[in-house]
């Protein structure tokens, strides 16, 4: 039997609570305290320290709030540079777990095979892992806010060297995208005066807020060169922040966000005589305003409808779990349509609905079969035939102008009063209908409000995203 890898803790007890149920309140009452930033997009990455919790935690916290539980993270890259052993190129912790005392984290074998597969640069260093601690100390804020459904992706930079950041870098790229997040671990500035600290780490974080590794190198370059007395580095993680900005500073869809800046100074146990500066940055994706499903969620949406028509049969249920916050917290409309060798069989759906979107789904999976009148019911012998397919409407957005709207993205939602009309975003395609042909027959077929309806009603538009197993 293969041996199972368990890298267990050890800097619990010093650098954070030891005991589980002390530990757990102890992030809780941190991320509790955390400002929440007023942007929606979705964090791709966040820029942590990695000191003890008692001088960092609170400004650890402030990154680990914006993983709400809409972000829908399946895999977490944890990334940090070597405080203990010195190699080459990076270190990924291969299989097995990372152990806490708030229990173990698995580590996603398939990705981090394929990260040793295509990068010379990137091998199974055991040792360069057990007794470092960058990595360690973000999984309770991870176990916490997150939950248990992710894989980790432990990632140890040994590289002092610029090339091989970026060469590393470019094998991660694929990745950076939603549904993974990247964790760049690293303090900033280290042992300078308290006014010193403050002045190089703001000067530091600007630089990276501008997504620019050549600035970042720069930056070090002339901080090296006119160092405060006492600085010993100003950023010891550099490597894994260089490696962050050469995956994103090509990205035209990604914004840095500043959040919380602190020093070991800032709280009572701290000497201002010689501090570590932290900063909090999140990476956001700027394509992110618009709904979007996981592979996890979609996969769960259409067991959800296989499992209505199991009921209706009598059939035995399959495992699926309910509980995804996309399915018990987002309400929206959806569609079910149900084939039998591609013909249909059922379609019925809702637009825009009170009731929570796995529930719609499982609500329209049991009309599709049942109630729609065009059909008669579908019957059990039918069932090993069956195909599924799911239209989910994404939350309306309200515009200000029609100028808003793109013709085979965007469905319309025209209300005025106690009228209003829907299309979906097919129909404009198959009509090929202009933006103002489209509203008008909205509002005078759909809405029965007249060709000119639209022009004094709210106009909202949403996005149709289509999950089906019709291939599977």
């Amino acid at each position: 039997m293969e041996e199972l890898l368990i890298r267990k803790p050890v800097v619990a007890g010093r650098f954070y609570e030891g005991n589980k149920v002390v530990l757990e309140e102890q992030v809780r009452n941190m991320l509790d305290k955390a400002p929440v930033s007023n942007q929606t997009n979705r964090v791709l990455a966040v820029i942590v320290p990695h000191a003890g919790y008692v001088f960092s935690g609170e400004v650890a916290a402030a990154a680990y709030k914006q993983l709400d539980s809409e972000c829908q993270i399946e895999n977490v890259f944890l990334v940090g540079s070597s405080h203990r052993v010195a190699f080459e190129g990076a270190s990924v912790y291969e299989k097995g777990y990372y152990q806490t005392p708030l229990g173990e984290v698995e580590i996603n074998s398939d990705i981090t095979q394929q990260l040793i597969h295509h990068s010379k640069f990137i091998t199974f260093r055991e040792e360069a892992h057990n007794a470092e601690h960058c990595l360690e100390v973000q999984l309770p804020f991870l176990q916490v806010q997150l939950g248990t459904d992710f894989k980790i992706i432990p990632l140890i930079l040994g590289t002092h060297d610029i090339n091989e950041c970026q060469s590393i870098a470019n094998v991660l790229k694929p990745y950076f995208q939603p549904g993974n997040l990247f964790v760049i671990s690293t303090d900033f500035s280290h042992y300078p005066g308290y006014d010193d600290a403050v002045k190089a780490d703001h000067l530091t974080a600007e630089v990276i807020l501008k997504n620019d590794p050549l600035l970042l190198a720069t930056r070090l370059q002339e901080l090296q060169e006119n160092a405060p007395e006492g600085l010993v580095t100003g950023l010891c993680g550099w490597t894994s922040v260089m490696t962050l900005l050469y995956i994103t500073a090509e990205q035209s869809n990604v914004r840095f966000e500043h959040l919380v800046y602190r020093n070991s100074g800032d709280v009572s146990l701290g000497d201002k005589n010689g501090v570590v500066g932290y900063h909090a940055i999140a990476v956001r994706d700027l394509q992110s305003d618009s709904f979007q499903l996981s592979e996890r969620d979609k996969e769960t949406m259409l067991c959800l409808v296989e499992n209505e028509l199991r009921d209706c049969f009598g059939l035995e249920q399959k495992s699926v779990n309910e509980s995804l916050p996309v399915l018990k917290q987002t309400q929206a409309g959806a569609f079910v349509s149900i084939y039998n060798e591609n013909k249909l069989r059922g379609c019925i759906g809702r637009f825009g609905s009170a009731s929570p979107l796995g529930q719609v789904i499982k609500e329209m999976a049991y009309a599709a079969a049942t109630r729609d009148q065009r059909f008669e019911p579908i019957k059990k012998e039918e069932f090993p035939n069956l195909r599924f397919e799911i239209s989910v409407l994404t939350p309306r957005r309200k515009i200000k102008s029609i100028d808003e709207i793109v013709l085979g993205k965007h469905g319309i939602y025209v209300v005025k009063d106690e009228q209003h009309g829907v299309f979906l975003p097919q129909v404009a395609v198959k009509t090929g209908w202009t933006v103002e042909e489209y509203l008008g027959h909205c509002s005078k077929d759909k809405a029965r409000m007249g060709w000119d309806g639209w022009r004094d009603a709210d106009i909202y538009v949403f996005e149709a995203i289509i999950v089906s197993n019709k291939d599977q």
